[in-house]
């Protein structure tokens, strides 16, 4: 090759590493978890706030019951949410739960987002994850509080209806009143 063409194959190769460092970085740094799996599932690559928000670090997933992220995610739909992904060639978002190497279980929002090579073949799947088990914590707290208002509503006007005669007697007793 002529000195030039070897000259721009490195300028473009460190503009590419440059990048790619950036991107390593942010990867990284994220309070997001990243996992890169392969087109089959198997999870080749984790952050480290992967192993932050799950206590897993890639070899405790490699070596034991998660080795793919079918086993890790206890989703039953992911298989279809991966299929619609793949074969509408874009991201989808979805919540499920996830065991954490305590035996804790957290809740997730997954961005799931295909990659795919030149010739239009899955080459990774990407599933970037934010925790959301506080929400969901919260979430049970207001639906609970909402049921005991809700029943306490329902209990007063059981006792009221018990105890105030029916509408049409009192009516007929006072017919110029009104109830509010």
């Amino acid at each position: 090759l002529p000195i030039y063409k070897i000259a721009d194959r490195t300028k473009e190769l460190q503009e590419k590493n440059s990048e790619l460092e950036k991107l390593s970085i942010v990867a990284r740094e994220t309070v997001n978890a990243i996992a890169i799996a392969s087109q089959a599932g198997e999870i080749e690559w984790i952050n480290e706030s992967f192993t932050r928000m799950t206590g897993y670090n890639l070899f405790d997933l490699k070596e034991g019951k998660a080795k793919t992220i079918y086993q890790a995610n206890y989703n039953p739909e992911l298989k279809k949410i991966i299929l619609s992904c793949v074969s509408g060639r874009q991201s989808k978002v979805y919540e499920s739960m996830v065991e954490t190497k305590e035996g804790s279980r957290i809740w997730v929002h997954t961005t799931l987002t295909p990659i795919f090579d030149e010739n239009g073949r899955v080459k990774k799947l990407v599933f970037v994850d934010t925790d959301l088990t506080e929400t969901k914590k919260a979430e049970e707290i207001i639906r609970q509080k909402n049921k005991d208002m809700m029943d306490s509503i329902n209990y007063a006007k059981l006792i009221q209806d018990a105890i105030l005669p029916p509408k049409a007697e009192i009516l007929k007793a006072f017919p110029e009143s009104f109830l509010f």
